[in-house]
Parts: C-alpha cells; sequence; structure tokens
C-alpha cells in the first residue's frame, strides 16, 4: 500500500504521465522468523509476559529464516530487476522505489554495497550524516517510512575504470554488475516527509489496521 501510494503521488493531476504497476515480489518480504514470530528481540523482555521463547523440542517447531537465505534472495532481487536497468538504461533518468521491512533492506543495501565496491560510494555535499564513525555496511538506517536515496551515475566515455570497482561478492546467485557506476548518496533515513505531521494519541499506533482511516497521501502536500 505505501508503494501505492509512492506511485500515486508521482502522476497526480498529471495525464501525460504513463500509469506504472507496483512490482509486488515474495524476494523482498521480511525475514521470516518462524516459531520466533511476536516474541521480544531481547529475552529479558520476556520477564514482561508469558511467552517462553520456543525451541526445537516444541511440536511444529519452525526454525527462523538463516542470513545465507535471505542474502541469496537479495542476490536474487538484484541481479533479476535493478541490475538489467543499469545494464541497458533507458534514454532518460530512470526512478526505483523500493519498499520493504527493515531486516530485508539491510541486506539488500550491504549486498548492493559489496556488488559495486566501497570505493564506487561517496556523499552528497549537502548530506546530514549523524556518525561517521559507524562502517558503511551500517551506516543506513531506516526509521517508520524513512527513506534511503541514492544516484547511480553511468560512467563517462574514456572514463578510466579502477580496478577493484567490479563484484565481489561471494553468493549461490552470483550476480554480475556493471562495472564504472558510481553510487552517490543523497539522503539517509529522510523524514522530511513527516514535518509537522500530528501523531495520533491514545495509543493508536498499535492498532490494528482498518482501511475506513484516512488514506496516506491525505497528509502530503500536491506538487
Amino acid at each position: 500500500m505505501t508503494a501505492e501510494v509512492i506511485r500515486d503521488m508521482q502522476n497526480a493531476g498529471d495525464p501525460d504521465v504513463p500509469h506504472t504497476e507496483v512490482v509486488k515480489l515474495d524476494l523482498l518480504r521480511e525475514q521470516d522468523f518462524g516459531s520466533f514470530e511476536r516474541t521480544p528481540w531481547a529475552p529479558k523482555l520476556l520477564s514482561l509476559g508469558d511467552r517462553k521463547i520456543p525451541g526445537p523440542e516444541n511440536p511444529g517447531f519452525k526454525p527462523k529464516e538463516t542470513p545465507e537465505s535471505i542474502a541469496e534472495r537479495a542476490d536474487t532481487f538484484l541481479s533479476t530487476y535493478l541490475l538489467p536497468i543499469l545494464a541497458d538504461p533507458p534514454s532518460s533518468a530512470a526512478a526505483v522505489a523500493i519498499v520493504a521491512h527493515g531486516v530485508i533492506l539491510a541486506v539488500l543495501w550491504r549486498r548492493w554495497l559489496a556488488l559495486f565496491g566501497r570505493k564506487a560510494f561517496s556523499f552528497d555535499p549537502r548530506i546530514r550524516i549523524r556518525s561517521t564513525s559507524r562502517p558503511l555496511e551500517l551506516l543506513p538506517v531506516w526509521s517508520n517510512t524513512g527513506y534511503l536515496e541514492l544516484h547511480a551515475r553511468k560512467p563517462a566515455i574514456g572514463e578510466k575504470v579502477a580496478p577493484d570497482s567490479g563484484p565481489k561478492i561471494p553468493s549461490s546467485v552470483s550476480p554480475a554488475a556493471p562495472r564504472g557506476w558510481k553510487m552517490v548518496i543523497i539522503q539517509i533515513n529522510c523524514t522530511d516527509h513527516l514535518v509537522n505531521l500530528k501523531r495520533a494519541r491514545g495509543g493508536l499506533g498499535s492498532a490494528r489496521f482498518d482501511k475506513k482511516q484516512k488514506k496516506l497521501e491525505g497528509f502530503f502536500k500536491r506538487a
């Protein structure tokens, strides 16, 4: 639904903008926690409730998805959907919005970083970085509806490509990255769209979603 709102706001009021379908992919689902779903992240929080951490001795126990499985899903998504756009870019600039949850987004970022190499990435001079001590792999964070913005620049004709800028991503999928591309980080965890947004009080943040609620686009001003 978030992706559909983003899509709708791109061509709101402009009949000349072609309609774009939202591509829903099982590859971008959040990590499957198996029998650990709805259990606290920290074991010490279990003392606040009645639930116990499930184990293999429990009937029907299902282990959580492994990091290797999540990484393989991320690599498949990159090689199938994103890298072909770079390999055969359209005549005009293309924009891609990826909407997912925190765990898979973090893995997706690390695989993208490893695919092109750290030297291919730089920061926009206007970017606000709260901490420069964090490694680049762990730099992005995502608040609720926060987003990371990245600009990919195609290598210019005659531009030299650094020997270590090629793919360095061990995986069973083994996607091949086009060489010489530069990645400029424009925004990290941008939440400018939430400025002046007043949250409803009364504990509604944990309430079940109701389609009768006001739609998300009602909180935004049209350009």
